[in-house]
């Protein structure tokens, strides 16, 4: 069982950008901040690129995004990704989630549009 997310915790996993000794350096040169860069990265890198950074010996995809960014289910399911089309796909689904989790609708506040609430409905009703 997995623990729960607070919409702030998402938005803060989202939107984060890490310190410039934070961020991640590619073998290639690349320096990725977010998870967005990542999954762009993931988009345009060579394949011997993403192999040196996941190969069996390692995944430093995986590790930076627990010990850095802090999402560990991320970090989980990267791990399992051994190919390049693997990560971008459980990267963008965790992103998608982020982004669903992250917008959390009021509650408790007024109705909106153009319908009455029960209380306004029940004092009109009485007249």
């Amino acid at each position: 069982m997995g623990v729960r997310l607070s919409a702030a915790e998402a938005e803060r996993i989202l939107t984060a950008n890490t310190e410039a000794d934070q961020s991640f350096f590619m073998c290639n040169g690349s320096v990725i901040s977010n998870l967005r860069q990542l999954l762009d990265t993931f988009q345009t890198i060579e394949d011997n690129v993403f192999r040196h950074h996941v190969n069996d010996e390692r995944n430093d995809f995986s590790n930076w995004i627990r010990d850095i960014v802090r999402d560990a289910k991320l970090a989980n399911d990267l791990q399992k990704a051994k190919k390049k089309a693997q990560a971008i796909a459980v990267l963008r689904q965790r992103i998608t989630w982020l982004e669903k989790k992250a917008v959390k609708p009021k509650r408790g506040g007024r109705c909106e549009g153009n319908y009455p609430s029960r209380r306004a409905s029940r004092i009109a009703s009485n007249f």
